[in-house]
């Protein structure tokens, strides 16, 4: 059996933001990361939208984590967007502490992104694609979740150019002040799509499919035609499906 498909799924909890979705785009924000070395926490906010390389026959438990609802997308697509897979780090590892010492000697002085010199960028551009291989799992209004194995989820990330926005953030204070004007810098940086990029569309249960179809049905014209909704309508599984059959 493949360990990995041939295409990859953005999960979310609610229908409204599927539809968002499929208006504008995948939207980006700042996404708190927390990575444990031998030496240190390394807490940094960077600006993604993640989605996981995982079979439908095995995303059961992660649908439990991140939602019933998703969109995926093909392989090809990803490439074409820069997306790239995470990588993980064993936290006691010698890789994770020359991570952090990295880190320290570059960064730690480096003042604000915007005043970033080249290497301190490209720094900041591999960091954002970094995540620990076991650790554990706090998501607002969950419990929290010991020892949690990330690369389970075979993660793949869009983190825009340091062009467009801040690399990363560093500062859990500024983020705390300013959270909602940092994630509306980036409303004009959405990652799109087209209808014949998507492989799969994944909704809760068999009632969300007739009032998804008239959302589509609405948006004909704007990026989808009558075809696409068709063909899309054949790409359709529900949760409830991959609970029970896959």
């Amino acid at each position: 059996m493949k360990l990995s498909s041939n295409s990859i799924i953005h999960f979310t909890d609610n229908i409204e933001a599927i539809y968002g979705i499929f208006s504008a785009g995948f939207r980006l924000k700042y996404c708190k990361e927390s990575i444990s070395t031998p030496v240190e926490k390394f807490v940094f906010y960077a600006p993604m939208v993640s989605f996981c390389d995982i079979p439908m026959s095995q995303v059961k438990e992660h649908i439990s984590k991140y939602g019933n609802y998703g969109i995926g997308l093909t392989k090809e697509w990803a490439e074409r967007k820069g997306l790239n897979p995470v990588l993980y780090l064993e936290k006691q590892s010698t890789v994770s502490k020359s991570m952090y010492l990295l880190i320290s000697s570059i960064l730690s002085n480096a003042g604000e992104p915007d005043e970033w010199t080249n290497n301190e960028t490209y720094v900041a551009d591999v960091i954002r694609f970094m995540k620990n291989y076991e650790d554990d799992l706090a998501r607002k209004n969950h419990p929290l979740v010991k020892n949690y194995r990330f690369s389970d989820e075979r993660e793949w990330r869009f983190c825009p150019s340091h062009k467009d926005c801040k690399d990363m953030i560093l500062s859990n204070e500024y983020m705390e002040a300013h959270f909602d004007d940092a994630n509306s810098e980036l409303r004009l940086l959405n990652l799109e799509f087209e209808a014949k990029d998507i492989k799969y569309i994944v909704l809760e249960k068999e009632s969300d499919i007739i009032p998804f179809l008239d959302f589509m049905k609405r948006e004909k014209g704007k990026a989808y035609s009558y075809r696409d909704v068709e063909v899309l309508a054949t790409r359709i599984v529900t949760s409830d499906q991959i609970k029970t059959d896959f």
